[in-house]
């Protein structure tokens, strides 16, 4: 199992003169307020509990450092659950007249050396050293990266015409001129829809159970699909978790109580172990994890789960053959070794064990 993490490219960066739709404008990416922090370390953590791998992009790599610490990120690295593409987009914006503009998808040259330069600058020498290795000769590389953007520039110009997206978000973009042709009102959500396509595509070809998006990407996929998405693994999560009366791991995380190798050994754990197969067992379905744990959990309990999700909970996409929506039903050859096992036990004699001590969060 594993999840596409692309949640920072949709983080804008602020100046006296507006939006800038590429938050590395300037060569540095705007700093994290807490709130952030702790919405992308719920992300994170739920990702590294259910998932074997997690996908990145270069340009993402000193954000979640930041996020997490460079430690643990070089502890998720050393381990192979963090997967770190070669991949750098420059979303500029040329002016092509008529009050028109074009998305150049161009990719930076080199950009890992820039990255080792800032890390260089940032930390000390125990903690960069391996680092130039890591950028120079680990990284992830496929030359047809370039490609799934141009495909997804194709999908993201039908989302621009859409009927009912365009009336939704107020498009004034008319012509087809260019696959990428847009005015230059709808370029902040031209690129949006950019991103999101460009998650679908690159989730797809890498076959990732998941991607993360940001909040409109569910609703744009409704419009679009005609159906509605599946209940995300994370709100499921975050509903267990609520339920079941565990802390905040995120607020852990961030307060120290808990670090990035407890973290991996929830995830080695026997139990871990079996309760990620499990969902790649059940097609990974986030609605047979929720059945089963509200068969566990007393209704007054999990409904207070439910609404605190409702209230807090983004989360990610399930993809499944690259088709976003239902899923196909689990037949009876799934029961197998896993007949006796159930989430629960994950729950109750890994996370609740670990992180019980720590109920005041």
């Amino acid at each position: 199992m594993a999840i596409l993490y692309d949640s920072f490219s949709y983080r804008a960066k602020l100046t006296p003169y507006g939006q800038l739709i590429d938050r590395w404008y300037g060569d540095n990416y705007p700093e994290f307020i807490l709130p952030e922090r702790l919405y992308h370390l719920h992300k994170v953590i739920y990702a590294l509990l259910t998932h074997d791998e997690v996908y990145i992009r270069l340009d993402s790599l000193e954000e979640l450092m930041d996020v997490l610490g460079i430690e643990a990120v070089s502890a998720l690295i050393r381990e192979g659950i963090l997967k770190i593409m070669y991949s750098w987009m420059v979303p500029w914006y040329m002016v092509t007249g008529d009050d028109t503009t074009m998305l150049l998808n161009m990719q930076k040259s080199n950009p890992e050396q820039d990255v080792i330069r800032r890390i260089q600058e940032k930390y000390s020498h125990g903690q960069r050293s391996h680092y130039p290795r890591i950028l120079n000769n680990d990284l992830l590389h496929n030359w047809q990266y370039d490609y799934w953007d141009q495909l997804a520039g194709y999908e993201a110009n039908n989302d621009m015409h859409h009927p009912v997206i365009k009336a939704q978000y107020n498009i004034s973009s008319n012509e087809r001129d260019s696959y990428v042709t847009v005015r230059d009102d709808d370029m902040i959500a031209h690129l949006r829809f950019f991103l999101m396509e460009r998650a679908i595509k690159w989730s797809e070809e890498l076959n990732t159970d998941e991607i993360t998006f940001d909040n409109d990407a569910p609703k744009v996929l409704l419009i679009k699909n005609n159906l509605v998405p599946e209940q995300r693994l994370e709100e499921v999560m975050a509903k267990i978790i609520q339920a079941r009366d565990l802390p905040n791991l995120a607020l852990l995380y961030n307060n120290r109580c808990i670090d990035i190798h407890q973290i991996i050994e929830m995830r080695d754990n026997t139990d871990g172990i079996k309760f990620r197969e499990w969902m790649k067992n059940k097609e990974y379905r986030p609605d047979e994890l929720e059945r089963i744990m509200m068969s566990k959990i007393s209704p007054s309990i999990f409904e207070k789960g439910i609404r605190w999700a409702v209230v807090s909970g983004l989360g990610f996409i399930p993809i499944a053959g690259g088709i976003l929506g239902a899923v196909a039903g689990v037949g009876n050859e799934l029961m197998g070794r896993f007949s006796k096992w159930s989430p629960d036990l994950f729950f109750d004699r890994v996370l609740k064990k670990d992180f019980q001590k720590h109920k005041r969060y």
